[in-house]
């Protein structure tokens, strides 16, 4: 049978003693650089807890699940040195440079895909194994029908979720708190404005999720890792809901023809621990649907803070320590010598000579008193032998330093296999160079035949982007339209892949592929995700690729990562400042100077939830508090929902900026604009980007983070 390992959360040192003593085999915990940035572990206690973790043979995996700035980037090897040296056994990471830095650098140490890099399908999973990932963490959204195909394809270990809270967006695809504030959750500080109402409901707030129905279900798809969401709660609610998964997980492993039940109350403990407007099974069985979404209440309930205590402590198993048997010689004029074994581990410490007593001798009684002292270490006496003259005297306080000294010397013999040598300092490689050119291009990227057409009519547009579907669908009319440019300068078209591959995209979709290989007005993809880039890089292809704003590039490493896994360009990171981007250099690079940021990208469907879907691709639209509008675009052919900004990026007077960055092209992402302004803007940033003549806009805009950036 599989035995999945039950990963539990812990924000603090509290919490990871709970998830220890309650039964998980293994805490995931941070400290910079961590998703979860308002739950830290100080240095000293990662050290701490992956000592204690490893003495009842348990794990410890740190977070370092966020996009690295180009400064923290020399700042990681440092920062993970002491954690890698005491036999860390993994971490989690987002960012791509980064997981390549840590693979040469840190060879020896386990690396995990977070569920930030969105890897849904295959070729995801094989993406990470050949960049060296041991275990992937897959996107919450996956059925468990797509979970055991990818199972049975690859031997690389699979973690998902099974208990917590779930995000509206597919996790490290949401912009929302990043754009509409100063919090990212790309960086770890999420503000979760999702659990606001939208149009007077919660319609971008889901329940939480609870497996513990179905848990014999996902045991027997293989999956190698549950993990419990939870670092921002408590070490009770750690407590409980560990103990309660390990619970049903031990019966059915012990017995697993036995007719799985379970207990009514149970499931109503794991409600009063924490829940927004009751539990859900999440996604494995279910595309998506309004009975996920919280709909009229976006907070959460939890019990009181005594009943929570009283709750975990039914669920906690005593901490049971480690037995130790000692064995005392105390002769005369002899040196004192304390022996010691635990778990197959033996030490000795000796000490002054032991003396003849003068009045009262030392006692059996005493020793035994002394030595049973155990209380502050993870030992306890298991039984003691002494071999002691009858008339001896020995200091008490002789006594607690043999003991504290062996205690010492038999956790570090414990541990002593876990710890590591200092790997070879291998530098950081500089970028890869990359083509410039002497005047950026102009990159439009529509949705429609008519916005494609309204481009096209603008001498400017030098790229055109549509969706392959459409490329495919209406190609005919699109190549008359190139055609029809007759003097202007030439325009090559590149096909945007969707921003989430599932199911066997690529077998599904083999004959849109190959036809948009072949047709020599297509110079390139807009790729969005691991999958794309894995069967892409399979098929030797002669298109360039273009990686778009979800493949995070905050980093020189980053770049060279997507380089040597076959992108030709990337694009400048919206969630750079302006000093940062000219630190950056994304000379070379794409420029969004213009459009609705993408703010989630969601499984979700809005219609669906306010039940008026008729499974038609378009545009929707949802409402904020402070009446701001929200385009939602639905992509039935692959069932997702884009979120975009309520309105436009806009750098229409910074050509001074764009001219330093020096882009390989300056994009314009068109998504709700009727023809006639399309056009408009496109003359507009022509004139910015070859005259460098600025211009007022007569349409609200943000700069985004161009002048407050994120911390």
């Amino acid at each position: 049978m599989n035995t999945p390992e039950l990963l539990a959360p812990a924000g603090d040192y509290e919490c990871f003693l709970s998830a220890i003593r309650a039964g998980a085999d293994a805490v995931y915990l941070g400290g910079d650089f961590s998703a979860r940035a308002y739950a830290r572990f100080s240095s000293e206690e990662i050290l701490s807890a992956i000592d204690h973790a490893h003495l009842y043979g348990r794990k410890v995996y740190l977070t370092l699940n966020t996009v690295m700035k180009c400064r923290e980037m020399d700042q990681v090897r440092d920062y993970l040195m002491p954690f890698y040296l005491r036999g860390l056994d993994g971490v989690i990471v987002q960012d791509f440079g980064l997981f390549c830095l840590l693979k040469k650098q840190f060879p020896l140490l386990p690396l995990h895909a977070s569920t930030q890099m969105t890897v849904t399908d295959l070729d995801g999973v094989l993406l990470l194994k050949e960049l060296g990932a041991d275990r992937v963490v897959l996107a919450r959204e996956l059925q468990l029908s797509e979970i055991e195909r990818i199972r049975s394809l690859t031997d690389t270990e699979l973690e998902c979720f099974i208990h917590g809270a779930l995000c509206y967006a597919y996790s490290g695809k949401c912009l929302l708190s990043s754009m509409l504030g100063e919090r990212s959750g790309n960086r770890g500080r999420c503000a979760q404005p999702c659990r606001l109402p939208y149009d007077g409901e919660y319609l971008l707030s889901l329940k939480d999720i609870c497996t513990l129905e179905i848990l014999p279900k996902l045991i027997d798809a293989g999956i190698a890792s549950f993990k419990i969401e939870g670092r921002m709660k408590s070490a009770d609610y750690v407590a409980g809901v560990v103990g309660i998964y390990r619970k049903y997980m031990d019966a059915y492993r012990k017995d697993p023809a036995k007719p799985y039940t379970v207990d009514p109350n149970d499931l109503s403990v794991l409600t009063k621990l924490y829940t927004r407007s009751g539990h859900e099974s999440g996604y494995y069985f279910q595309r998506n649907g309004r009975k996920m979404v919280t709909i009229k209440k976006g907070g959460y309930e939890r019990a009181a803070e005594e009943e929570s205590k009283t709750v975990a402590g039914l669920y906690t198993k005593d901490h049971e320590k480690l037995p130790l048997s000692l064995k005392i010689t105390l002769q005369k004029n002899e040196p004192a010598k304390l022996t010691g074994s635990c778990n197959g581990h033996s030490a000795c410490i000796s000490s002054d000579p032991v003396l003849k007593a003068e009045t009262k001798a030392l006692t059996k009684q005493d020793v035994q008193k002394q030595l049973s002292k155990l209380g502050q270490t993870e030992f306890v006496l298991k039984d003691l032998e002494t071999d002691m003259d009858p008339d001896v005297f020995f200091p008490v306080s002789g006594l607690n330093a043999l003991r504290r000294e062996l205690t010492e010397q038999l956790c570090l013999d414990l541990l002593a296999g876990y710890f590591r040598k200092e790997p070879e300092n291998i530098r950081n490689e500089k970028p890869l160079t990359v083509p410039v050119r002497q005047k950026s291009l102009l990159h439009v990227s529509v949705l429609t035949l008519k916005q494609a057409e309204a481009a096209l009519m603008e001498s400017a547009t030098r790229i055109l982007t549509l969706p392959l579907d459409l490329l495919v669908q209406e190609e005919a009319q699109i190549l008359t339209m190139l055609q029809n440019r007759k003097e202007m300068p030439s325009c090559t078209l590149v096909a945007a892949l969707p921003y989430i591959c599932r199911e066997d995209y690529f077998t599904r979709n083999s004959e849109k592929i190959s036809h948009v290989l072949a047709m020599q007005s297509v110079s390139a993809f807009l790729v969005r995700n691991p999958e794309s880039l894995y069967a892409l890089k399979k098929i030797r292809h002669q298109k360039e690729l273009i990686g778009d704003l979800h493949l995070y590039a905050l980093n020189h490493e980053a770049v060279s990562c997507f380089h040597e896994l076959g992108i030709t360009r990337t694009c400048a990171p919206v969630e750079l400042h302006k000093k940062e981007l000219l630190q950056r250099n994304v000379t070379g690079e794409d420029l969004i100077v213009y459009g609705r940021i993408p703010l989630m990208v969601s499984a979700q469907c809005v219609l669906k939830t306010r039940e008026q879907c008729k499974k038609t691709a378009g545009m929707t639209q949802i409402t904020d508090r402070m009446n701001m509008h929200f385009p939602v675009q639905n992509c039935c052919e692959d069932c997702y929902n884009v979120l975009y900004n309520s309105m436009p990026l806009s750098l229409h007077d910074e050509n001074d900026l764009i001219e330093k960055l020096h882009p390989y092209s300056i994009r314009l992402m068109f998504t709700t604009e009727p023809e006639i302004k399309i056009r408009e803007r496109i003359r507009q940033f022509e004139h910015l980007l070859i005259d460098h003549e600025a211009f007022t806009p007569d349409y609200p805009f943000t700069k985004g983070h161009l002048k407050r950036g994120v911390e």
